[in-house]
C-alpha cells in the first residue's frame, strides 16, 4: 500500500456503517462505546441537515437564544445523521421523573440505557461535553481510515 493511501485511505465500511469509538470501561468492566459517521460530505446525508439547519448556525450575533437553538440543532443533526449506535451506555437517567419503568421490557430500570433516539437526545442535552466529543471524533480522519477494519 502507498504511504499517500496509507495516510488519505478511506475505510468504506466504516463510512457507510460507522466506527465504533470507546468512550470508557464501565466499573462492570465493560466497554461504553459509540459507533458514528462521518461528518463531511462523504456522508450526504449530514451534508444535507446541516443545510436543512443553516439558518439556526448562521449568526452575526449569538444571543442565548440563538445559542440554544444552535446546540439544539446540531444535537438533532447528530441524531439523525451521525450517531448510529451505542453499547454499554450505563444508565444515568436517575432523577424521580425518570424512574419510571415505562417502555423497560419487565419492572427494573436497566443497567444499560437502550439505543433510541430519545435517549440519545436526553443524553446530549445533558451532557455537552459528550457532543463535543462525539463532533471531534466524528470529524478525526484516523476514525475512517483503511486499515480501521479492527476497530469496526
Amino acid at each position: 500500500m502507498s504511504r499517500l493511501l496509507a495516510k488519505f485511505g478511506t475505510n468504506e465500511k466504516a463510512i457507510q456503517e460507522g466506527a465504533w469509538i470507546e468512550l470508557l470501561e464501565n466499573e462492570d468492566g465493560s466497554t461504553c462505546r459509540i459507533r458514528i459517521k462521518r461528518m463531511n460530505q462523504q456522508n450526504t446525508n449530514f451534508a444535507k441537515q446541516i443545510a436543512n439547519h443553516r439558518n439556526a448556525f448562521q449568526t452575526n450575533h449569538v444571543s442565548e437564544k440563538k445559542l440554544s437553538q444552535m446546540q439544539a440543532s446540531m444535537i438533532e443533526v447528530l441524531i439523525d445523521t451521525v450517531i448510529v449506535d451505542w453499547d454499554n451506555f450505563e444508565n444515568w437517567l436517575d432523577s424521580p421523573e425518570e424512574k419510571s419503568t415505562e417502555g423497560f421490557p419487565g419492572s427494573e430500570k436497566p443497567k444499560y440505557l437502550p439505543f433510541t433516539k430519545d435517549n440519545v437526545r436526553k443524553t446530549l442535552q445533558e451532557m455537552p461535553d459528550l457532543v463535543d466529543f462525539i463532533t471531534e471524533q466524528a470529524t478525526e480522519i484516523t476514525n475512517f481510515q483503511k486499515g480501521e477494519d479492527e476497530k469496526n
